[in-house]
């Protein structure tokens, strides 16, 4: 409507199943002047797209999750989050705290977009990043332990192959991102992980999975206790379970309704993410830590406190 000119609103309703709706404005005869508002409604009065449908709840009910694993934890470690030698608790925590930082940005977000239809685009980026991060320490946590670092030794013997393994899933997640924020064309991809991006990122996870089950299970050989090689199998079947589980997921909705695959697959990585933590603040719990691992630093952290005259 511009100035004196008309004025109509329109109500599309649809509710057979989703779509992708498109909008065009044509005019035959001479440019065309006006201004014009559209709203996606969903029947409940939710701007959320149908994809989007349900994470909001799934993200809220993690929030809860780990700030709840977070207090456990730190209650069953006396808070000890900073004492030197216990690595593999400090490692926990931080993969605890990022995460749940990143689902209290998205969480906020949604509702945000639930309301007004768009939401807050930096708590999204930021979400999806902290994200991430903390993926990439949940990864940590259990390549480490693959090396037998904190269980069988009190060092990380090769922490080169380690750091190439975290860089190349750190860098095939961000090329994910980048791809599905500015390049991804939803003509030609029903949503991120059937893109080019998404794809990569998914045969990196593969490649890191089984690197993580050859060095996990030349550990198990290593090990000549028994109940602490018991414990590394359990330790390494929810690596296992944690590294192939989106891959898997990933190819199980490609059979579902390509309209059904990113709320399936979102809602699915989310459902692991919070079950892994979960299991992982089980396994590290004092109990366990007193018998099947040892006191170890975090690889490089005592880089900074090395000193030239040490050895004089």
């Amino acid at each position: 409507r511009r100035g004196g000119g008309s004025h109509k609103t329109t109500a599309l309703r649809d509710s057979i199943r989703p779509h992708t709706w498109y909008v065009a404005a044509v005019s035959c005869e001479e440019p065309i002047d006006m201004e014009w508002t559209l709203t996606f409604t969903q029947p409940d009065g939710s701007q959320l797209s149908f994809d989007l449908q349900g994470q909001r709840t799934t993200y809220t009910i993690l929030v809860v999750l780990l700030l709840l694993l977070l207090l456990a934890h730190g209650y069953a470690h006396q808070w000890m989050w900073d004492a030197p030698g216990f690595g593999m608790t400090r490692l926990t925590s931080y993969a605890l705290a990022t995460v749940l930082l990143a689902c209290s940005a998205k969480c906020v977000h949604l509702h945000l977009m639930n309301s007004n239809g768009v939401g807050s685009p930096l708590l999204d980026a930021i979400g999806e990043l902290m994200h991430g991060a903390g993926l990439l320490l949940i990864a940590a946590v259990f390549l480490l332990v693959a090396y037998g670092w904190a269980t069988l030794e009190s060092t990380l013997a090769e922490p080169e192959k380690v750091a190439a393994v975290l860089a190349l899933l750190g860098l095939s997640h961000l090329v994910f991102l980048v791809d599905d924020w500015f390049f991804l064309e939803h003509a030609s991809a029903n949503y991120a992980y059937e893109s080019l991006g998404g794809i990569a990122r998914l045969v990196v996870q593969l490649l890191a999975a089984r690197f993580y089950l050859q060095t996990s299970l030349n550990s198990i050989r290593g090990c000549g206790d028994w109940a602490k090689r018991t414990f590394l199998v359990r330790f390494t079947a929810v690596g296992a379970a944690w590294f192939l589980l989106l891959p898997l997921t990933v190819g199980i909705a490609g059979l579902l309704d390509h309209y059904l695959r990113a709320k399936a697959v979102a809602i699915m990585r989310l459902l692991v993410d919070g079950s892994v933590l979960t299991l992982l603040v089980f396994l590290v719990n004092p109990r366990n830590s007193s018998v099947y691992f040892k006191e170890a630093s975090l690889p490089y952290s005592d880089f900074t406190n090395y000193a030239a005259y040490d050895d004089i």
